[in-house]
């Protein structure tokens, strides 16, 4: 892609022929080759087990077809980087350290969440233990860091600040968000906390490394980094939703599984704080410790439904999505390059949910 060619599109300059799934697939193109050589950068065992992670090689570390990271959060990095019109191979280094960043939060949430399964295969920690996890998640966001330094640059210290600044905060999400799995009555606000430290965090980082990388303006980069905030909110709650309202075959893990550990996402903290007159009869399913059925799971979800959750959640989404617009007009003022980003937004947090208003709805944007 060059300033003359955007991503996804069938023709240079396109304003109407732009296919999200083509820019998903020339992103991977841009970052794969060097995802591979830097995790090639790894010592072993810790190289093989990296390998393993992201599905390109079996435990052993023979080649494999597992089903790997797509990378649609790194090709918003490269995407992030045309701000100006200018080429989003610049950033291509910024997007395979937030992958591997990225990643070292999935091998160890994982292990936290003693979650068994990673993109339908035995999770990292289940094949080769909690401490060689442990350690692998640690050297994936070390090489973070060595990746972004690699070819240093004007952008490289303020990039490396980002990028610690978002792995504090992350942290600091995950001890909270167990923190309150833990506890009977989480309120609202402390969930939202979780949101925001955690997915938010990391879709502001992933638009931030991209837009450092170009020759956009500091107000332009503020505001992508906050339409990346609000992409988060976007991200986590189509992420509930769908576990709770979704097609089973659409989903990476199986539906419900929220209500079945009795998890108090948004959508069911927002139920509770209904006035629905069987909002106890939900609180009591909360309250208690017996394994529910599926009846049981089913009957929840519609409870949920009845008291509010999902409609606060679609209500929610449309909120967030129409004040991304917004930062997406101040982030920009390239007409087509914004139609390429909130194409491929609207592409990559859709998942199995009815389509919402595309970010590009404004006249010309």
């Amino acid at each position: 892609m060059n300033s003359t060619q955007l991503p996804g599109t069938t023709r240079p300059g396109a304003s109407d022929a732009i296919d999200p799934a083509r820019v998903l697939a020339e992103g991977r193109n841009a970052v794969m080759p060097r995802l591979r050589e830097c995790v090639g950068w790894l010592s072993e065992p810790i190289r093989t087990m990296a390998t393993y992670h992201f599905g390109w090689t079996d435990p052993k570390g023979e080649p494999a077809t597992l089903t790997g990271s797509s990378l649609r959060l790194g090709t918003m990095v490269l995407l992030s980087a045309t701000l100006d019109d200018g080429s989003w191979h610049r950033a291509q280094d910024a997007a395979v350290a937030w992958t591997l960043m990225g990643n070292q939060t999935l091998v160890h949430d994982d292990i936290l969440d003693r979650d068994q399964m990673r993109r339908g295969s035995p999770a990292l920690w289940a094949t080769f233990g909690t401490p060689a996890a442990v350690q692998v998640g640690d050297a994936l966001l070390a090489l973070a860091f060595e990746v972004l330094t690699a070819q240093p640059g004007k952008h490289t210290s303020e990039s490396v600040r980002v990028l610690a600044a978002t792995a504090r905060e992350v942290c600091a999400g995950q001890v909270l968000d167990v923190e309150l799995e833990g506890r009977a009555n989480p309120t609202f606000d402390e969930a939202l906390s979780v949101v925001e430290s955690k997915t938010c965090s990391l879709l502001r980082c992933i638009c931030r490394l991209g837009a450092l990388h170009t020759n956009a303006s500091r107000e332009q980069v503020d505001a992508i980094t906050e339409f990346g905030g609000h992409v988060g909110v976007v991200w986590q709650l189509r992420d509930d939703v769908a576990d709770i309202w979704g097609d089973p075959g659409d989903q990476a893990e199986p539906p419900r599984s929220d209500i079945n550990s009795r998890k108090k996402t948004l959508a069911v903290l927002s139920a509770l704080r209904s006035n629905h007159p069987r909002r106890e009869e939900l609180q009591a399913f909360y309250s208690s410790t017996e394994r529910p059925g599926d009846d049981d799971l089913r009957h929840v979800a519609a409870l949920i439904q009845q008291c509010g959750g999902r409609a606060w959640c679609e209500d929610e989404i449309e909120r967030q999505m129409t004040a991304a617009r917004g930062c997406l007009r101040r982030a920009s003022p390239h007409a087509n390059t914004r139609r390429v980003i909130a194409d491929y937004t609207s592409f990559i947090t859709r998942r199995s949910l009815a389509p919402s208003p595309a970010l590009h709805t404004e006249a010309g944007g």
